[in-house]
């Protein structure tokens, strides 16, 4: 099964699984509106983190994919942050640490971008900040006829 063509059929065991009677209850119950679960069946594109997020208790796999089982299986590991544990199968968790380790490269790359702005930052002495040039630009464009 393709992963374009499985949408509607993921969507559609979904709301079955949940018992909605309608694509509105269902769209409801996910926080959207009518219309872009809608387009989702439509443009075989969905919000995965949503769907995962609100849909508790369903295997990511199967929600990326289309297969193997709905439902999570019972082999469970413990997660244990300061003061909280959380159960979370060993599925779930190949997703959240690949979801992980594509957020870290991103923040890494997001940094270098911060450092490279500041370091460019004092080659441009002549520029006028960007406040400064909102303020002379309405000005100058409200003193200015509209029609010469």
């Amino acid at each position: 099964m393709s992963k374009i063509n499985h949408i509607p059929l993921i969507l559609n065991d979904l709301k079955l699984h949940y018992n909605f009677k309608s694509n509105t209850d269902f769209a409801k119950f996910l926080g959207i509106a009518p219309q872009t679960l809608s387009s989702w069946y439509s443009r075989c594109s969905v919000d995965y983190e949503l769907l995962y997020a609100k849909c508790v208790g369903i295997d990511a796999n199967w929600l990326l994919t289309g297969a193997g089982a709905m439902l999570r299986e019972e082999k469970k590991e413990e997660i244990i942050s300061e003061n909280t544990i959380s159960v979370v199968d060993n599925n779930s968790m190949g997703f959240i640490l690949d979801r992980y380790e594509a957020l870290a490269a991103e923040n890494a790359l997001l940094k270098q971008e911060v450092e490279q702005l500041k370091q460019s930052r004092g080659k441009y002495p002549d520029t006028i900040p960007y406040t400064d040039s909102t303020q002379k630009l309405s000005t100058s464009l409200a003193a200015e006829p509209a029609h010469k």
